[in-house]
């Protein structure tokens, strides 16, 4: 009896040892601890990367198998990668994976998905992988952007990439896309990292997520938050609800958000860039933009908020080539150098709050904007009126729409609209313009047109009596009285035949002189427009 009752004693023993190196399951003190989800040993992903103590583990979703395991992440999660020749989904589960190489997908392991559980700020929960030092966590790289040379389709989502606040001298990248068709972040986080947090090259078809990056890039390397890099190949990118936190905690030299190279159909809609609270500290007395485009065709960001920069928040200039159609609505900019400075040829300005800029709000670059429905607020540290709220230094631009407004007798604009020198034919038009003295209009062009803007009156006609016998009447014409009066025109009919001439204009009056001496009843028409 004694006998049988120990050879079942020795059966468990050893069937719980086989199971154990077959299914994953390990001995931790006197109970049975399992490592893997509980139920079937079989899910929909292609393989379960998960943790137990030091010890990386790589399930085989189809099998159950625990086909790899190491002290190593990155070689463990690399080896998974291999295998998927045809795809598949890897699953990661909460932990700290700290990867000494980067994770590489290449153009031989294409629809492949990477999903962790989820992350938090908290170091220690979610799904979170340390980059390697001075590279990226992920690498998605082709040969050429061309097939069947790329990477197509691949899916980040749910999980996280930082470096330890106590390790933060150490630089690390988030996740590279270089000749990939078709890819997919959705709910990422990346926090501390010294270097680039999303770069992206020569890749297409991409949508981008709740990708969230704070504390990212780098001083030394002219690392960029967010940088798209690539000609017509980089198109069709779009990113919604992004968010990008003081990007200048590295001492930043360049922008938050970098486009060069004249990527195309880019969209940013719904999003957060944020520098720093206190202007003097992160860097901040760089002249470097929050959001820098160079040379992008066709760019459309809506419904952002960017602020607390010193420097132009975005600024549109010529790279490799020119800009075109951009569209930017419904975006609030705050606490910052300027704005919005813009070479777009096409570009539609609109729907956008404007608040405490210390210079201007929008200065355009290049012709052919329209500046319509925005809404301009006192300035912040614009004492010496010294910048107008739009500036413009092209020609055939649209300004209608617009609201203006200051904040009393100190902080306010120099103009609400400003034509600079050797500019034309621009329209300024149904504007609200309510900041008292400061409400004006600079005309320059010969040939620009202001009109219908309440509060601020640049045309005006009447009929005026003339005493009879006289040869000299002065008008009184209305016109708002910063108007410079050299750029009034005026327009004269009398009602009797007679030479004559006017003179005399000032900013609220003009006189006349008749060859011909006024009969009875006599009356001139009169017209007065900037």
């Amino acid at each position: 009896m004694k006998i049988k009752k120990f050879l079942v004693i020795i059966s468990v023993v050893v069937l719980s040892a086989v199971l154990g190196y077959r299914f994953g399951f390990s001995q931790s003190g006197n109970f049975l601890k399992s490592i893997v989800e509980p139920g079937s040993m079989v899910t929909e992903a292609s393989y379960v990367i998960f943790t137990d103590g030091s010890t990386v583990y790589a399930r085989n979703g189809n099998t159950g198998e625990i086909e790899f395991s190491g002290l190593d992440a990155s070689n463990v999660i690399q080896s998974t990668i291999n295998q998927l020749t045809s795809g598949g989904k890897i699953f990661v589960r909460a932990g700290y994976y700290n990867l000494s190489a980067p994770i590489v997908i290449d153009k031989n392991h294409n629809a492949i998905v990477i999903e962790g559980e989820g992350f938090s700020r908290a170091e220690d929960i979610g799904t979170r992988f340390k980059p390697p030092s001075n590279d990226y966590a992920f690498k998605v790289e082709g040969t050429s952007i061309a097939y069947p040379d790329c990477v197509h389709h691949v899916e980040f989502r749910n999980f996280g990439i930082s470096i330890p606040t106590a390790d933060h001298t150490i630089s690390g990248s988030g996740i590279k896309l270089k000749y990939v068709h078709g890819s997919l972040l959705e709910n990422i986080w990346m926090w501390n990292l010294k270097g680039y947090g999303l770069y992206i090259e020569q890749a297409a078809e991409g949508k981008f997520d709740q990708v969230d990056m704070r504390y990212c890039g780098d001083a030394s390397s002219n690392a960029s938050t967010l940088e798209i890099v690539g000609d017509g190949y980089t198109n069709h990118l779009m990113f919604t609800r992004l968010w990008i936190g003081q990007p200048y905690y590295y001492g930043l030299r360049v922008s938050a958000i970098y486009f060069m190279g004249s990527p195309q159909w880019i969209s940013i809609i719904q999003g957060y860039v944020h520098g720093s609270a206190d202007q003097t500290v992160y860097g901040m007395t760089s002249n470097y933009p929050a959001v820098q485009l160079l040379g992008v065709d066709n760019f459309y960001m809506q419904d952002m908020y960017i602020g607390y920069f010193n420097a132009t928040l975005v600024n549109i200039t010529d790279g490799v080539s020119q800009n075109f159609h951009v569209d930017i609505s419904r975006c609030h900019f705050q606490l910052a150098d300027s704005a919005i400075s813009s070479a777009a040829t096409f570009g539609d300005i609109h729907d956008n709050y404007f608040l405490s800029l210390s210079k201007y709000a929008i200065i355009t670059q290049r012709n052919q904007h329209d500046i319509h429905d925005n809404y301009f607020y006192y300035p912040y540290y614009n004492v010496n009126n010294t910048y107008s709220y739009i500036v413009l230094n092209s020609s055939y631009n649209l300004v209608k729409g617009n609201y203006f407004y200051d904040s009393g007798t100190i902080n306010q604009s120099k103009y609400s609209v400003e034509e600079l020198a050797g500019v034309d034919y621009n329209r300024i038009e149904g504007n609200n313009l309510y900041a008292g003295v400061t409400a004006k209009v600079v005309k320059v062009g010969g040939s620009t047109i202001i009109k219908n803007n309440n509060g601020y009156v640049t045309e005006k006609n009447g009929i005026q009596a003339i005493t009879s016998g006289s040869t000299i009447v002065t008008v009184n014409h209305g016109l708002d009285s910063s108007i410079d009066p050299t750029k009034i025109k005026i327009t004269v009919t009398p009602n009797w035949l007679t030479t004559f001439r006017v003179y005399g204009k000032t900013n609220n009056q003009f006189s006349v002189e008749f060859g011909t001496a006024a009969p009875s009843s006599a009356q001139i028409d009169w017209y007065a427009e900037v």
